[in-house]
């Protein structure tokens, strides 16, 4: 199962072990996300941006994806 969360209160709410998170939007607000969840130990996979400018590149160690590719990907 795959996890998109868009705000960090759904993300805490909707948690699942047996989920692959990404974070939508690799910007200015994630930073502040990602602090948060390293801290709880709590593993992403990367986010998800729909800026193609920003695919496949690298936002604080996590790489992004464009909701194209995750849904090509993982059959979504």
């Amino acid at each position: 199962m795959i996890s998109i969360s868009t705000n960090v209160k759904d993300f805490w709410c909707n948690k699942d072990s047996a989920s692959l998170l990404f974070l939508y939007g690799a910007g200015t607000n994630a930073e502040a996300a990602v602090e948060l969840i390293n801290k709880a130990g709590i593993k992403i996979e990367g986010f998800i941006d729909s800026n193609r400018a920003k695919e496949f590149h690298y936002f604080n160690k996590y790489q992004i994806f464009t909701p194209e590719y995750i849904k090509n990907t993982y059959k979504t």
